[in-house]
């Protein structure tokens, strides 16, 4: 009975003790390219649409995991607002931070916004990590770039998605 107990045990083949292991995480490089322009203060979506974007990427943000974010901010220019970082607390509090005076030109250039992007995305370069950038934005675009400047982010290797905030009808812009 001893023998077969012993012998039980032996095949399960027990071990303690412990082992360390080098994995490699290959995560998403996300950098926000978020409109602060003047026209991102009309209130066709409550309460204006700049507040509810960044309310929403507020939200992208807190459902990241080791995933780096960076954040760019434009309206007539683009400035990098944040570089890449897993600290997601400090991306938060820059946008907090972001509005119209966060930029000292005002107008709508989605172009440079990408091509700012892309920069950030170049600068610091991880291996095996996928590269997007979110534009949030009302859609206006002023320079008219913005084309050109996505297609040369495709073939970088950079994936470009758009979210839209505002409704059709739109809205006076308040002074």
């Amino acid at each position: 009975m001893l023998f077969r107990s012993l012998l039980a045990l032996a095949l399960a083949r027990p071990q303690c003790g412990t082992r360390a292991e080098l994995t490699t995480q290959a995560g998403v490089d996300l950098v926000l390219a978020l409109d602060v322009s003047r026209s991102m203060q009309a209130r066709d979506v409550k309460p204006d649409r700049l507040t509810r974007a960044v309310l929403e990427v507020g939200e992208l943000v807190d459902g990241l995991a080791g995933d780096r974010v960076g954040i760019v901010v434009f309206a007539g220019e683009a400035f990098v607002q944040c570089p890449l970082t897993t600290d997601y607390a400090a991306a938060r509090l820059f946008l907090r931070a972001v509005g119209p005076r966060s930029v000292p030109r005002q107008g709508s250039d989605l172009g440079h916004a990408l091509l700012t992007a892309r920069q950030v995305l170049e600068a610091s370069a991880a291996a095996g990590r996928a590269k997007v950038v979110l534009l949030v934005t009302d859609g206006e675009d002023l320079e008219g770039g913005a084309r050109e400047a996505a297609a040369r982010l495709g073939e970088a290797g950079i994936r470009v998605h758009a979210l839209a905030v505002g409704t059709a009808a739109g809205e006076p812009i308040p002074l």
